[in-house]
């Protein structure tokens, strides 16, 4: 019996994300320049032809895995209007974004060692940059209605601080994760 299209858009999909998931393995393993479209392929387990079928080539698989990393950290921003944030949303989004992180270590650890490669900043820092922005953006109100004038630096330090604490879990493995993440919510949301 011939296969529906939801059920071929579901292969389609898997398929998609199988790539998705062996290039940011070698990526992160062996270098960006390194790691060759062929590499993908006998690490996905399919030909090199078909990667080609759904990308087209290295760069543009980089930048598919930086956007699928940040659409998962979208999905925990909350659905409020920014002028209207409370507190609550606020660290419940930092929960969330956090906890996801927790839940994929293995993700986390890839993108900062991706993250971290010289040969790839040109191509993840404009999109970096642009999802920071977007950040700054969807805080600056909340800290404005609190009468902070110049939010930009909490919001980076907000930011920064986070980013300093996936790190650690990764590297150290932190029991005290989620005290030293209560801490900086105490510092970050409630002033």
């Amino acid at each position: 019996m011939p296969r529906t299209r939801e059920q071929l858009e579901k292969i389609k999909q898997q398929k998609r994300q199988q790539i998705l998931q062996a290039a940011l393995e070698l990526f992160a393993r062996q270098g960006f320049h390194a790691t060759s479209v062929e590499q993908i392929a006998r690490h996905a387990g399919i030909s090199k032809g078909l990667i080609y079928n759904y990308f087209t080539g290295k760069q543009e698989l980089l930048v598919a895995i930086i956007d699928s990393i940040f659409a998962e950290m979208d999905r925990a921003f909350p659905e409020v209007d920014p002028q209207s944030l409370s507190p609550e949303n606020l660290e419940n989004y930092i929960l969330a974004s956090m906890q996801a992180f927790e839940l994929d270590l293995q993700l986390l650890r890839l993108y900062f060692m991706l993250y971290m490669q010289p040969d790839v900043e040109t191509i993840i820092k404009p999109m970096v940059q642009q999802y920071l922005d977007k950040i700054l953006e969807f805080l600056t109100p909340y800290y404005h209605i609190r009468g902070i004038e110049n939010p930009r630096p909490i919001v980076l330090g907000l930011i920064a601080a986070l980013d300093g604490l996936s790190l650690h879990y990764i590297l150290l493995g932190y029991p005290e994760f989620k005290d030293i993440l209560k801490i900086l919510i105490k510092k970050f949301v409630y002033v």
